[in-house]
């Protein structure tokens, strides 16, 4: 079973020891923490990174900004996002990890919300079709992050189960994969909806939870997520992707712990 945790406070240079000595698997890279801004990906902390992968055998992937928008109305600030998208599909390579986390985006404040969730998914299919050159060219996989509720003006495509069929439906692509959020999905339809009719798209999770009224990325067990009947259900599926941490609580050595007790149980 792989397990990693998210790098959201500290360069992941300083994360690798303490990964291999709790006998953790995987990296998660988020690039939007403001010590690995994409940016600083010199290609010499390329090469740093790269070597302290291999000394401590740590699989990587990378996390894009939660505030990527590739759903985005107006053109211009579209393209910007698929640019950075792009950037970071070349940067995943360079590293050597196994593939990316992005968002779907979001409208902000619609007019007409069903009328623009409808452009929204468009614009949203049109930007994964122009990235997946670059998966095909780069042999790189992207996993499309489900997300939560609405809130504070920003009405958010991927956080159903109805969209992620429309955009896997129109994007058929070895190179298209989902990140199941559980955290996420708790406050919506659940989990188990997702892993029911998408289990083959799978690739990762996003652990945390939640007590199903705002996304708090608690340690698991503190909030309302049935942990258990989760896990026997990708277990039945066959789930052999990687499960990633996303977690406030430093105790990451815990979780683990937690986490393999439940999963084996």
């Amino acid at each position: 079973m792989k397990i990693g945790f998210s790098v959201l406070k500290k360069p992941v240079e300083e994360c690798f020891e303490y990964a291999a000595k709790n006998k953790f698997t995987n990296l998660e890279i988020d690039l939007y923490n403001k010590y690995n801004f994409l940016d600083s990906f010199t290609g010499k902390r390329i090469n740093a990174v790269k070597s302290l992968a291999k000394k401590y055998k740590i699989e990587l992937s990378l996390h894009l900004p939660y505030t990527l928008n590739l759903a985005e109305k107006v053109a211009m600030i579209r393209k910007a996002n698929i640019d950075y998208a792009i950037k970071a599909i070349k940067l995943a390579k360079k590293l050597g990890a196994k593939f990316i986390v992005m968002h779907t985006g979001y409208l902000v404040y619609p007019r007409k919300e069903d009328i623009d969730k409808k452009t929204s998914l468009k614009n949203l299919i049109y930007s994964i079709k122009i990235i997946l050159r670059y998966c095909k060219r780069y042999n790189m996989a992207i996993a499309l992050e489900n997300s939560g509720r609405n809130e504070g003006g920003l009405f958010k495509t991927g956080v159903s189960v109805d969209d992620f069929r429309f955009i896997l439906e129109n994007t058929k692509s070895k190179y298209v994969n989902m990140c199941l959020d559980v955290g996420h999905a708790n406050l919506v339809e659940g989990a188990e909806a997702y892993i029911e009719e998408f289990s083959k798209k799978i690739i990762s999770l996003h652990v945390h939870d939640n007590k199903g009224k705002r996304d708090e990325h608690a340690q698991i067990g503190k909030g309302s997520i049935k942990w258990k009947s989760l896990f026997e259900k990708m277990k039945q599926k066959n789930f052999n992707g990687v499960i990633i941490f996303e977690i406030f609580d430093d105790n990451l050595a815990e979780s683990k712990k937690i986490l393999e007790k439940l999963y084996i149980q």
